[in-house]
């Protein structure tokens, strides 16, 4: 052993001998460590010089106490260890305090232990792998397991340590000051590593597990703690020094015992944590829960990633020119002055909520910066407390996508007019500045107070305020929120906007209020952005957060207005109230930017509206689309989902002052879409009431309404939608009550019949007469289409109900496209009343009538229940008189249609029928027009003729027409039929219909009407018969596959265009002159019995067959009799073979001519009776029959 001692001592120029009179003359030299006596391990002293001391440690971890332990000015203590994981405890167990004024070397880790008190002198250097300087006691076996819990020795008063030397310990080391107090005026330096000034009478540290610092101190301790000279601190960890830790954690850390000094910790000096070898640098600076913690000085984590700061304590104050500097080349660091994101989350705690501050005061001149410098997104800057925050400061947060910056007090936060906040994108998006209060009114400039400095942490009024120049400034960098996230006490979470309060910014930032109680816009406030550009929000409203019982966007008399951004207001009323209530002039506008509004009425009583709009309240766009959505509750009466109105629906106790104009939605080129949904189970439940206000574009823009109505089954209506125009209750001006598009958009009107009372209604059109003081109500279009949809749900359905789908009646009520626009009415019970005291159902579009349920009948001018059936009497048909087409029900082609009476048509009007079958029961008269029977899979029948210019048939039925009185011009088929017979007095033309139409009811208010344009008779290979008494013309094709084609006429058939026949079979009866002469026709088969000429020219092979037979339902014709003429002439050509298969006679007096490109053969009974027989052609021509 002595050996290797003396080989490691040579390094030191030290011998054996001199260790032992080193220690013979400790005594002597009073300034060095003095009368060592080793507890633990293996340690020798020795010294070369008088003023320097040795300290070999021969193990891991060595104990030893001194008598004393100071070393001066110039003088040296050098321990030599095993590794830079060893470590010494040095304990001073004598009553002096340790004065480092000389040098302290080691390759370990050096502990120094004084309950009376330690400083490092400006003279001081220790150089050192870890160092920890404490007057708090370490227990030996504590320290041998590793455990590094330092306690108040017993008896002992509370000391302090000092440094204004340079300590500085070697890479990933550490630098630990622990004590009652705690002060630095010098260098403190641990590249990559720890520093930790500890102020507490109980501190654990934790170097290399988790890095957990924790520190308590005992309330018995609570006096007054002085420095080693007995000089009073007012703080009790105070840094005025430089502290440096590049790439590692720099850690402040005190606890206080009750008002025992005015700072726990004070730092003025210069705190820095740099980026380094690729390890983001952390600064934290803990103040316990008494007390306050100052910063004056730097904090500084930047680099090239900005690292982080965290700032706690019960007061947190930034002072002077504080700087915190979490900044990067490459990315925003963090930086937490008094807790985390409002107060901390569950989810992602970064700060224990525990340590927030009570109150947090930021300077005018402080600046706080997580910038992100040349690339990358800035970083997030939290200035928070669970009471008051004053805000007076600079935070920036800028880089390619700016930071996210909130300054929020959970009770008051005040914002001073010298806060400025940045949070720029420089290629990207911009971030975030959030402010967060327990309630919060917004004021106009001059009602700003100023902070004091003997009382930074007391606010100056009784609540939140911030001036709109505050925001209006922080709107030309940030995306700015402003919210209330919870109540307590006397506050509801409440924002209001204080009379004439104006924010107003022209940039494309957004500008959120959320409540967690209501937001309240007074008489005179102003929101308004006035950037041009689209595609972004602008101004977001959300009110009661957090589901309290009272809630909901109230604006009254005042305005949010936008240029090219978006508006979007939601509100829930609570218990009781509206969800969003524009009212009394106010006015919300945009240019080009969408609006979007959606409230939730209150869950109990009456008048919870979603949505309430009234008293000249105003929604104006241009371009941009608006669409409100509106959900109402509550168990009483009149809870509507949207309520749109300009009289109010109560009557007051006094009267009010008449609204001095007309409540108003209005868009041009935008649309208009609202939704209503009456949730509440109480009576009067409507999704949507239009009273006498105006809803208007005058562009391209639509209207929709669609409205769902309560679910009660108690008194009164509950509609889907309620349009009527009620008069002022007290006085002033009677305003109409309109739903208008005066360019080229379309109105779709649905309402949802949800509930069970027996006079609910999908859509109704005022109230019954006498019960309530209307005078009408106009739905109006230029050129769009006008679409109402009534569709129900609900339980109201015995034969006693009186429940509608559509109702029009007890006022007077306008519906009409001016410039020719489609109306189209869908419902299962419409009732339109002509007479008390008017409806106008006008224009000179199509009008669609329709079932909304699959299979629904329809009974035309009969006697069929409603109940059961969509009834349309006579005097609804005479609301029609100006439109151009009529199409009775559904496109798919379900339920039956029957006319059951005269149609009173008497002028130049389209009429169509739409059903899987269709009963034609009385005469239908058009003139000049055309008759469109559309049937699927069913029968088409008539007891009654029909007369018209055209008859269009569609569709998979069978259809079965043969009234002996029937009259059209010209027939034809749009798409593949089912069989058809068809018999008409006079002449009649397979030709080409056209028709205007529109193709489904769901797109209808979308699109333009179509032509439908049928030509000539295509079936899906079924039969035809078509009978007429006088010529029948084939001017377009008929296309039947392998159906057989059966023409029966007594002036002849003549074929003239495209009039070609394609048919399993064709037989001709009758009289005239049969011309079939179409170089395209193609037939299998072919027979004829007539009096008169026959010319048929096939493109292929033919078959003269003995007969032939088309079945159309219970109608049959069969053609008999090969090919007979009555004496009369016949030409029959074929491009292929001719086949004559039954007889040809064509008396004594007709020739017969055969032209055939295949030849000519006889079977059968195929012989040939005729005056002369010509053949020509190519082929053999075997005519042998005898």
């Amino acid at each position: 052993m002595k050996k290797l001692l003396s080989v490691f001592l040579k390094g030191f120029g030290l011998t054996l001998s001199s260790i032992f009179l080193g220690s013979l003359n400790s005594q002597v030299v009073k300034a060095l460590p003095q009368s060592p006596s080793v507890m633990h391990g293996q340690v020798f002293f020795g010294q070369s010089t008088p003023h320097q001391l040795h300290i070999l440690q021969g193990s891991d971890k060595a104990i030893i106490n001194w008598e004393s332990f100071s070393i001066g000015t110039s003088e040296g203590v050098f321990f030599v260890q095993p590794s830079a994981t060893a470590a010494a405890l040095n304990r001073v167990t004598g009553l002096t305090p340790s004065s480092i004024a000389g040098q302290l070397s080691a390759n370990g880790r050096i502990f120094l232990i004084n309950p009376n008190g330690i400083a490092f002198l400006p003279t001081a250097q220790v150089d050192v792998a870890g160092l920890v300087a404490s007057t708090l006691n370490i227990q030996d076996s504590d320290f041998m397991r590793g455990i590094l819990r330092f306690e108040q020795m017993p008896g002992k008063p509370p000391a302090s340590v000092i440094n204004q030397g340079l300590i500085t310990a070697k890479e990933a080391g550490f630098a630990a000051l622990v004590a009652p107090a705690v002060q630095n005026s010098g260098i403190i330096s641990a590249r990559l590593g720890k520093v930790v000034l500890a102020s507490g009478t109980t501190v654990s540290l934790d170097f290399y597990g988790d890095g957990l610092l924790s520190v308590t101190v005992d309330p018995k301790m609570a006096g007054q703690i002085t420095d080693i000279y007995g000089n009073k601190l007012s703080s009790l960890i105070d840094n005025q020094g430089n502290i440096t830790a590049p790439g590692g954690i720099v850690t402040l850390s005190a606890q206080a015992a009750g008002q025992v000094v005015n700072t726990v910790i004070n730092t003025g000096g210069i705190i820095e944590a740099k980026y380094a070898e690729n390890r983001n640098g952390v600064i934290i600076l803990s103040g316990g829960s008494k007390g306050t913690v100052a910063v004056s000085g730097t904090l500084d984590v930047s680099g090239e990633r900005g690292g982080k700061v965290e700032i706690t304590g019960e007061n947190v104050g930034l002072f002077g020119t504080a700087k915190v500097d979490a900044s990067g080349e490459k990315a925003g660091g963090l930086i937490f002055v008094g807790g985390d994101y409002l107060g901390g989350r569950a989810d992602k705690q970064r700060v224990n909520p525990a340590l927030n501050a009570q109150n947090t005061f930021v300077s005018s001149q402080s600046i706080l910066s997580a910038d992100a410098k040349i690339s990358g997104d800035g970083g997030e800057v939290i200035v928070w407390a669970d009471n008051f925050t004053r805000f007076d400061g600079t935070i920036t947060a800028t880089g390619d996508n700016g930071g996210f910056v909130e300054t929020s007090g959970k009770n008051i936060l005040e914002v001073g007019s010298t806060a400025r906040v940045d949070t720029t994108g420089r290629t990207g998006k911009t971030g975030t500045w959030l402010l967060d209060p327990l309630d919060l009114t917004i004021v106009p400039p001059g009602t700003d107070n100023s902070v004091t400095s003997s009382s930074p942490f007391k606010p100056t009024g009784g609540g939140s305020t911030l001036t709109d120049a505050t925001i209006n400034s922080a709107l030309l960098n940030n995306n700015v929120v402003v919210t209330t996230v919870g109540t307590s006490g006397s506050a509801n979470g409440d924002i209001i906007f204080d009379n004439n309060a104006y924010v107003n910014w022209a940039t494309d930032k957004t500008f959120t209020v959320q409540a967690a109680g209501r937001i309240v816009m007074q008489p005179g406030a102003k929101v308004t952005s006035t950037w041009s550009t689209t595609g972004f929000d602008a101004i977001v409203f959300e009110a009661n957060t957090a589901g309290t019982t009272t809630g909901g966007i109230q604006i009254n008399n005042a305005t949010l207005q936008t240029n090219g951004g978006n508006i979007k207001l939601t509100g829930k009323g609570g218990n009781t109230g509206y969800g969003v209530d524009i009212r009394r002039n106010a006015n919300i506008i945009s240019i080009s930017g969408s609006i979007e509004i959606t409230g939730y009425g209150g869950a109990g009583g009456s008048n919870n509206y979603g949505v309430y709009l009234s008293e000249g309240g105003r929604i104006q766009n241009k371009t941009g689309n608006i669409i409100i959505n509106g959900f109402a509750g509550g168990t009483g009466t009149n809870n509507d989902g949207v309520f749109i109105t300009t009289t109010p629906r109560y009557t007051p106790a006094s009267p009010l002052p008449s609204p001095s104009r007309q409540t108003q939605i209005t868009n041009i080129d935008g649309d208009i879409k609202i939704v209503g949904t009456a949730d509440g189970s109480g009576s009067t439940d409507d999704g949507i009431a239009h009273w006498n206000a105006l809803v208007q574009t005058t562009g391209q823009g639509n209207i929709t309404y669609i409205g769902f109505s309560g679910t009660g089954t108690g008194s009164g209506n509950k509609d889907g939608l309620e349009l009527q125009r009620h008069l002022q209750l007290y006085g002033g001006t009677n305003y109409s009550a309109k739903i208008s598009a005066t360019g080229s958009g379309n109105i779709t009107l649905t309402g949802v019949l949800r509930g069970g009372n027996a006079s609910d209604n999908a859509i109704k059109f005022g109230e019954p007469p006498g019960s309530a003081p209307d005078a009408g109500f106009v739905v109006q279009t230029n050129t769009g289409n006008i679409c109402l949809v009534g569709e129900h749900t609900g339980t109201a359905t015995s034969s006693s109900s009186d429940w509608m789908s559509i109702r029009a009646a007890g006022l007077t009520r306008t519906i009409q496209s001016m410039g020719g626009g489609n109306i189209i009415l869908v419902g299962d019970r419409i009732q339109l009343d002509p007479v008390t005291p008017t409806t106008t159902l006008n224009s000179s579009g199509i009008l669609v009538v329709q079932p909304h349920t699959v299979n629904r009948n329809i009974d035309l001018l009969g006697t069929a229940s409603d109940i059961t059936h969509l009834a349309f009497n006579a005097a609804e048909f005479g609301l029609t008189t100006n439109f151009s087409h009529i199409i009775f029900g559904r496109e798919d082609g379900t339920g039956t249609v029957t006319v059951n009476g005269p149609i009173p048509i008497t002028r130049s009007q389209h009429l169509s029928l739409r059903g899987g079958s269709i009963n034609l029961n009385q005469q239908i008269n058009l003139s000049g027009k055309t008759l469109g029977l559309f049937s699927k899979g069913g029968v088409v029948n008539q007891t009654e003729p029909f007369s018209a210019a055209n008859l269009l048939l569609s569709g998979s039925g069978t259809f079965i027409l043969n009234h002996p009185a029937n009259n059209v011009n010209t027939i034809a088929t749009a798409g593949s039929t089912g069989a058809i017979t068809y018999r008409d007095q006079s002449a009649l033309t397979v030709g080409s219909v056209s028709i205007p139409f529109v193709s489904t009811y769901s797109s209808c208010c979308t699109s333009s009407s179509i032509t439908l344009t049928a030509n000539g008779i295509t079936t899906n290979n079924a039969d035809v018969i078509l009978r007429t008494n006088d010529l029948l013309t084939l001017d377009k094709a008929s296309n039947l596959g392998s159906g057989n084609l059966t023409l029966i006429s007594q002036g002849g058939v003549t074929q003239s265009g495209t009039g070609s026949i394609t048919a399993g079979g064709l037989g001709l009866q009758g009289t005239g002159t049969f011309d079939l002469n179409n170089a395209s026709n193609d037939v299998n088969t072919f027979a004829a019995n007539v009096s008169g000429g026959v010319t048929f020219k096939d493109s292929n092979a033919l078959i003269v067959v003995g007969s032939i037979t088309s079945t159309v339902g219970t109608d049959s014709a069969t053609t008999s009799g090969g090919l007979s003429t009555g004496g009369n002439d016949a030409i029959v050509e074929t491009g292929n073979t001719l086949t004559l298969n039954a007889n040809s006679n064509l008396g004594s007096g007709g020739n017969l001519t055969l032209i055939s490109q295949g030849g000519v053969t006889q079977s059968g009974t195929g012989s040939i009776t005729a005056g002369g027989l010509g053949l020509q052609g190519t082929g053999t021509f075997d005519l042998n029959n005898a």
